[in-house]
């Protein structure tokens, strides 16, 4: 009598278990979950081109700033003995004053791209843009669980 009922408890079980893996793997329709382009599918052309130009902008700052970067500021960062954190502290600490007046500029001009692109949108769009990424964190969120899980050890 008591195997029969451990038997079909844990026969229930089973059978809620394997639903719950089997309904856990199946695929989103939603933008974030299917298309890596989610977000860029609610924009106009228009939007689209201010972020082109934006990345444009980054990239030509990232250039020029790496071209005023001494050779004293080189070794510093290709230092493998120093801890990442203390070798970015003292990268940091060695910046000459047109070096923070590039970077000081360079936030400046992203805080003012960023106002003049949100500006932009639609309250759909935000709406829109909004659900994709809060879709895309609890996604990251739940692979972080499940790789924590399987690197310790957990079946999931």
């Amino acid at each position: 009598m008591k195997t029969t009922i451990k038997l079909a408890a844990v026969g229930i079980l089973t059978l809620i278990l394997s639903t719950g893996a089997i309904s856990g793997q199946e695929q989103s329709s939603s933008p974030a979950a299917g298309n890596r382009k989610g977000i860029s599918s609610v924009l106009t052309a228009q939007q689209k081109e201010m972020i082109r130009q934006r990345r444009e902008k980054q990239k030509a700052f990232r250039q020029s700033f790496k071209a005023t970067i001494s050779q004293k500021q080189k070794e510093i960062l290709g230092n493998p003995r120093v801890m990442p954190y203390e070798r970015h502290k003292e990268f940091r600490a060695s910046f000459t004053d047109q070096q923070v007046s590039m970077i000081l500029g360079q936030r400046e001009e992203i805080k003012k791209m960023r106002l003049e692109f949100k500006a932009t949108l639609t309250p759909e769009q935000k709406a829109a843009i909004k659900k994709i990424s809060q879709e895309r964190r609890m996604q990251s969120h739940h692979h972080f669980k499940r790789s924590m899980l399987t690197d310790t050890g957990f079946a999931v």
